[in-house]
């Protein structure tokens, strides 16, 4: 990280970019949604948040990456290789 830092400040203004989805946009009502959608919807509102790592976090990563990445793009997954070198 020492690379990251330099001995002055670089104060040079810079342009902020415009968010590209509404801030006060909400997400559907799970009714909203079919399939997948739906049922990742409401695996996730039943998962427990209000106590850090209490969430499934296998199942999370799994819905955060159909979220961002839709559900046609396959979810990376180990080699069995590298499941046995790492048990």
């Amino acid at each position: 990280m020492l690379a990251l830092f330099q001995d002055t400040p670089d104060l040079t203004p810079y342009a902020a970019k415009q968010n590209q989805v509404r801030l006060d946009e909400f997400n559907p009502k799970p009714s909203a949604l079919h399939g997948a959608a739906r049922r990742d919807a409401e695996l996730s509102a039943r998962m427990d948040f209000s106590v850090a790592d209490a969430a499934d976090d296998g199942a999370l990563n799994l819905i955060l990456w159909h979220a961002t990445k839709g559900y046609e793009t396959p979810y990376p997954r180990r080699n069995q290789r590298e499941s046995l070198e790492k048990d």
